[in-house]
C-alpha cells in the first residue's frame, strides 16, 4: 500500500479540505485502487479505499522552505516517530499559554518546532539525537550510540554530524540522559544553530511531550527553569550568547525575567 502522498498546489480547489488540518478529501472510493506499478513481494502496489493511519495535515501560505521541512516532519511520522513539540500547548480560545505550555524540544529537532528553522526560511533543521537513535541511525544498527555504564573522565565527543557519538547515561530502566555535540559547521541543517555545544537531552519513554513538566523527550535548560511555551528557542543576544534550551549556555535577559 501507498505509505504517505505529499500534494503542493498553487491554488486550494473547491471543497478539497475536509476540515481544520485533517487531510485531504474522500477519494470516494469503494474497493482499493490498484495501480500498474509492481510491488517488491508480488502483485501491484495500492491505495487503501478506507482511512488508515495517523491522518493528513495541512497548511496554506507558508514559504517554500517550511512547506518541504513539514513534508520531512510528516515523513518522521511514517518512519514511526512522535511530535516532539506539546501538542496542547494552545488553549481553548486558540491563545498560548506560556506559564503552563511547552515548546517541547523547540527547534533543536525536526519533530519539534525544527520545522521553522532558526530563521523562518532556513529549515528543516535535523533530528535530535533521541530521533535518530530511535530510528537506529546513528551509524549501523546504533553502534555510535555509546552506553556509559561506569565512571568515565577525559570523555571527548566530536561532533555527531562527522560521525561522533551520542552517549547514553541510563538512570532507570526507561529513564536516561543523551549527550550529543551539536556544531553549526558539521551540517548544513544546523548551519544556524545559536551555538555549538553540548546538547544533554532527558528521556523518559514513560511519558510523552505532551506533559510539560515531565516529557517523553526533553532538552535540559541552561537556566535550569521549565521551559515554557514562550521561549521556544529565539536567537539570543549575539553578545551574550547561547539559548535557554541549550544546557551550557545562557541568556541573561531570560534568565533574569524568571
Amino acid at each position: 500500500y501507498v505509505d504517505v502522498v505529499f500534494v503542493n498546489l498553487l491554488t486550494l480547489p473547491r471543497d478539497f479540505l475536509i476540515g481544520g488540518a485533517t487531510g485531504i478529501a474522500s477519494l470516494g472510493l469503494s474497493a482499493d485502487f490498484l495501480s500498474d506499478d509492481r510491488a517488491a513481494r508480488g502483485g501491484v502496489i495500492r491505495v487503501r479505499s478506507q482511512y488508515s493511519g495517523f491522518g493528513g495535515t495541512t497548511q496554506r501560505g507558508h514559504v517554500f522552505t517550511v512547506t518541504a521541512a513539514t513534508m520531512c516532519h510528516e515523513f518522521g511520522h511514517v518512519l514511526g516517530l512522535p511530535d516532539l513539540f506539546d501538542q496542547s500547548s494552545v488553549t481553548a480560545d486558540g491563545q498560548l499559554d506560556p506559564v503552563e505550555d511547552s515548546a517541547g524540544i523547540g527547534k533543536w529537532g525536526l519533530m519539534g518546532l525544527g520545522t521553522l528553522g532558526w530563521g523562518v526560511e532556513d529549515g528543516p533543521n535535523a533530528f535530535s539525537a533521541w530521533s535518530l537513535a530511535e530510528l537506529g541511525w546513528l551509524g549501523i544498527d546504533n553502534d555510535r550510540l555509546d552506553v556509559v555504564t561506569d565512571s568515565r573522565t577525559g570523555v571527548i565527543l566530536e561532533p555527531l554530524d562527522r560521525g561522533g557519538r551520542v552517549l547514553k547515561i541510563p538512570l532507570t530502566l526507561d529513564e536516561y540522559f543523551l549527550v550529543e555535540n551539536r556544531q553549526s559547521f558539521a551540517s548544513f541543517y544546523n548551519r544556524n544553530i545559536p551555538g555549538g555545544g553540548l546538547l544533554v537531552w532527558h528521556v523518559d519513554e514513560r511519558a510523552d511531550n505532551d506533559e510539560e513538566r515531565h516529557k517523553q523527550v526533553d532538552l535540559v535548560c541552561a537556566d535550569g527553569l521549565f521551559s515554557d511555551r514562550g521561549f521556544p528557542g529565539d536567537m539570543p543576544d549575539p553578545v551574550v550568547g547561547g539559548d535557554n534550551l541549550d544546557f551550557w549556555a545562557r541568556h541573561t535577559a531570560y534568565a533574569a525575567d524568571h
